[in-house]
């Protein structure tokens, strides 16, 4: 009799091909740390929130997401909308995989497995857009949102995180943007190439060293102030080696953040890697609102 159930979500467009045997294979490693267990195997299509309204999730005691950032997004925030308590674990497969590498989960899927099969839960904050749109990782708004959106599926699959970077070297010259909002009711005016509201940040599973962190209750605000293109490696680097302020960034945490609307307009906004159209931004942190699966 098993005595649990566990549901696991592929995404076959995510990261790179998979050969046939693909499912048999990953159901039997993760078979090895998890005997006697039942495993519903859900492929998605192009509506996966129908297809998660077709299953009653809380007939599961973890849900399994193989894919990348977007996946999980979608998934987690299936479970958010239901407020429901079915923890998530990953295997990121991905081209990015902020949120993984946010977690420490192995970018290795032997080792992704292992995590998701014998890993402890963890409850991490999520944000919130105008009452409306959950995100992980964050939004922004700018230079940065217009070369993530750029960056083409086949560049994504074949040299993941670093597609970005080559979109991002084929602009000339980073557009100047006075940004002025709220933050915890306190106004700030900042001009930057890019405003960024973060849930938190990592790169290549590598977080800044002195902030970002999924559990503190908080939002961080940047702008990255840079006024030519390579000015980005110097702030990327500083904030990954520095423990104090970093020249050319502004960051700022907060509970609430309010963008006054001329800040945003006719600039790209992005929410976890999607295109996001709205008339006003208003974030807020939801502390401790997710169940995942870390090490």
């Amino acid at each position: 009799m098993a005595d649990q159930k566990i549901l696991i979500i592929f995404n076959p467009r995510a990261g790179r091909n998979y050969p046939n045997n693909y499912r048999a294979a990953f159901l039997k490693q993760l078979s090895a740390y998890l005997p006697n267990t039942i495993f519903d195997w859900l492929e998605t299509n192009y509506d996966l929130n129908q297809q998660l309204s077709a299953l009653d999730l809380n007939n599961y005691t973890k849900i399994i997401v193989i894919g990348g950032d977007g996946t999980v997004k979608q998934t987690a925030e299936y479970i958010l909308k239901h407020d429901l308590k079915t923890p998530l674990a990953i295997i990121p497969q991905g081209s990015a995989n902020v949120l993984a590498g946010s977690l420490g989960i192995p970018f290795s899927q032997q080792d992704a497995i292992k995590v998701a099969a014998l890993g402890k839960e963890k409850i991490i904050d999520v944000g919130l857009v105008n009452n409306e749109h959950y995100f992980l990782v964050g939004l922004s708004v700018g230079l940065l949102s217009q070369a993530v959106l750029e960056t083409k599926a086949l560049a994504k699959n074949r040299w993941g995180i670093f597609a970005y970077l080559l979109t991002l070297l084929k602009q000339v010259k980073p557009k100047q943007t006075l940004f002025n909002f709220q933050l915890d009711g306190q106004n700030y005016q900042v001009s930057g190439n890019t405003l960024l509201i973060t849930n938190t940040f990592s790169l290549l599973k590598m977080k800044p060293r002195y902030w970002s962190d999924y559990t503190d209750g908080l939002l961080e605000v940047m702008v990255t102030q840079n006024k030519f293109i390579f000015g980005f490696l110097p702030i990327f680097l500083l904030a990954w080696l520095k423990r104090g302020p970093v020249p050319g960034l502004f960051v700022k945490t907060g509970r609430t953040v309010d963008v006054a609307q001329q800040s945003f307009d006719n600039l790209t906004v992005q929410l976890d890697g999607e295109q996001l159209e709205i008339k006003k931004i208003k974030a807020t942190i939801l502390p401790q609102r997710l169940r995942v699966i870390t090490k």
